[in-house]
């Protein structure tokens, strides 16, 4: 049976729709009025009759047809709030390997001590403590790395090794030192549950 209000489809015996809760089932007493101004009583068919569902069909399709418009417009709307918010926790709230290596040496540049040890594995705290030493120490009080151009070696889905292929190293008294492919600078890094983090076995950023 097909409601007259909202075209949803109804069993044959329902007297009521179980979408809109429209009457399905003419009342006690009330009948169907035919197109030529006929009647017929409740439970009686007759070729001439037409019934006010049927009158109502195209228009309650119509309805039906916006009602699952609409209906689609959320689920979208919904799928792509979800998407957003995964993204944001996963892909852009855990840089890539590059991107990660990048904020380690933005750390280093800072002095920020804390950063950079948070941004290593916490299996790897103690060796990136001593490693920020001995860095900062060869740095010097106002020394930082430059123009760095960095290559990814991804060699599985789980590891990969940050090249610090170009750039320079400017020193606290002025002296500036080219970083060439041959002095072998790396940032080793790694995926742990999805979140790339970097590892102090297998780094090195001293020329």
């Amino acid at each position: 049976m097909i409601c007259p209000n909202c075209g949803a489809e109804n069993a044959d015996n329902a007297e009521f729709c179980t979408l809109c809760l429209q009457r399905l089932r003419p009342a006690a007493g009330e009948g169907m009025r035919p197109a030529g101004g006929g009647y017929a009583a409740p439970g009686e068919w007759r070729p001439d009759v037409v019934s006010t569902g049927e009158r109502m069909r195209p228009a309650a399709r119509e309805r039906m047809r916006h009602f699952r418009l609409r209906m689609a417009i959320y689920i979208a709307v919904a799928a792509a709030l979800v998407a957003w918010f995964t993204l944001s926790l996963t892909v852009w709230g855990n840089p890539q390997p590059g991107k990660r290596a990048s904020q380690v040496i933005e750390a280093l540049n800072a002095r920020d001590e804390a950063r950079f040890v948070s941004l290593f594995h916490p299996s790897s705290a103690t060796g990136a403590e001593r490693l920020f030493k001995e860095v900062t120490d060869y740095l010097g009080g106002g020394g930082s790395f430059l123009d760095l151009e960095l290559r990814v070696e991804a060699e599985d889905p789980y590891t990969a090794r940050v090249l610090l292929e170009r750039g320079s190293i400017r020193f606290a008294g002025g002296e500036v030192l080219a970083i060439e492919p041959s002095d072998g600078l790396v940032i080793r890094m790694e995926n742990r549950e999805g979140r790339w983090l970097a590892v102090a076995a297998g780094t090195d950023l001293l020329p």
